[in-house]
């Protein structure tokens, strides 16, 4: 039954020099992988017993031995600490064995754009959907593949052919190199590891960057300012590898092209209402994978300069780093304010809010009935306030 669905692996994919009688390597992975997975050891095991470590067209595949490369594949995003790799694409790339979601699955590791994508259930993938010239170029960046092995034929099993600078957006022949394998992911691993972003001039504000984004986002919202991320990217050299590797860090390039924008008054008096919370859409543009885990990168630390926005009457924002609201006091259509704070909030500003009906906070206190005061002002004015019930202990 395994030799006859491996006929046409091997039609597709013709062997180079075998290196028969290859120790079962499966021996040393027995313990992790499960009873269930029992067919496909018997198919890897026959794998190697016929091919043993063989490369095929000429390294466009290669079946590796998992002992060498385990341990630096699972320093890889989303591969498990017990992961056992099977085979080599041309450009370094790997098929693995993966635990993923408490099972395991044959998943497509992109050492480039640090990404690893679950393919199958199973070793009968292998047979009747890796051949597949479709499944190939489009599944498993075939084109990239094809063109590294139509310029550097006859890979050797420790080599791979990658990137002279992997993070330059160049993927043509003129930055692909060969290179040991095993160095070039040591490389990636650095690259993917880093914290270094595009050397551009600083933005001068007038206000916080956070609070500049969210206006933006607003007017982009409105259709006052147009914006296409694909398209900017492309224009910029960005490839889709580049942008894999920038989905869990901020493409700053992005960031500062919002940040430099001049924006005309005629712009900043058509907003009249803003709502932050942690997923407006300007972030997913910046930093496509933010969440709160990342920290305080997106948390507006002041509302200095708001006062811009002369016709605002609604202010929603949940990611604050304040405790003085002092710059609204200028803005004197503002009839609803929504605020979600990590720090304690001075009290005295909000008697200046002259034409405030609605008030909602959420933020720690210093000692018990800290607000109290302020809510049955406001509430004798009639205006409706809201202090949520889970912001009422002191945040540590």
């Amino acid at each position: 039954m395994i030799k006859d669905k491996l006929q046409l692996f091997i039609k597709r994919f013709l062997p180079d020099e075998r290196k028969k009688g290859t120790v079962n390597f499966l021996n040393d992975f027995d313990e992790v992988l499960s009873i269930n997975q029992e067919s496909d050891k018997e198919v890897m095991r026959f794998l190697w017993q016929e091919y043993g470590t063989c490369s095929f067209n000429n390294g466009q595949l290669c079946l590796i031995n998992p002992n060498n490369y385990a341990d630096i594949v699972r320093k890889f995003n989303r591969v498990s600490h017990n992961a056992i790799p099977i085979l080599r694409t041309a450009t370094g790339s790997f098929l693995i064995w993966n635990y993923f979601d408490d099972e395991w699955v044959i998943t497509y590791l992109d050492v480039h754009a640090n990404e690893c994508n679950h393919r199958a259930d199973d070793m009968d993938w292998l047979f009747d959907d890796l051949p597949s010239n479709f499944f190939w170029e489009n599944d498993l960046n075939g084109e990239i593949e094809k063109l590294a092995i139509e310029s550097f034929p006859k890979l050797s099993e420790e080599d791979c052919i990658g990137f002279i600078h992997p993070d330059s957006g160049i993927e043509d022949v003129t930055n692909m190199e060969v290179i040991n394998h095993i160095d070039y992911l040591q490389k990636l691993i650095v690259l993917h590891n880093s914290n270094s972003v595009i050397d551009l001039p600083p933005v001068n504000l007038e206000m916080d960057k956070n609070l500049k984004l969210i206006i933006i986002e607003e007017l982009i919202q409105q259709k006052k300012i147009v914006f296409d991320r694909k398209e900017f990217l492309a224009n910029n050299g960005w490839t889709k590898y580049r942008i894999k590797r920038y989905e869990n860090k901020p493409i700053q390039q992005i960031e500062n092209h919002f940040l430099n924008l001049s924006l005309a008054d005629y712009q900043l008096h058509e907003v009249t209402k803003l709502y932050y919370d942690s997923g407006p859409k300007i972030i997913d543009y910046i930093w496509q994978l933010w969440d709160w885990d990342n920290g305080d990168y997106f948390d507006i630390k002041s509302l200095d300069g708001i006062a811009c926005l002369e016709n605002l009457e609604s202010l929603n924002l949940t990611n604050l780093l304040i405790s003085d609201i002092s710059p609204l006091t200028n803005l004197k259509k503002l009839t609803t304010l929504d605020i979600t704070s990590q720090n304690v909030l001075e009290l005295e500003p909000f008697y200046k809010l002259s034409g405030i009906k609605k008030l909602v906070l959420r933020a720690p206190y210093p000692e018990e009935g800290y607000y109290n005061n302020l809510v049955n002002d406001m509430e004798k004015k009639g205006i409706e306030v809201i202090l949520h019930e889970s912001w009422k202990q002191e945040k540590n």
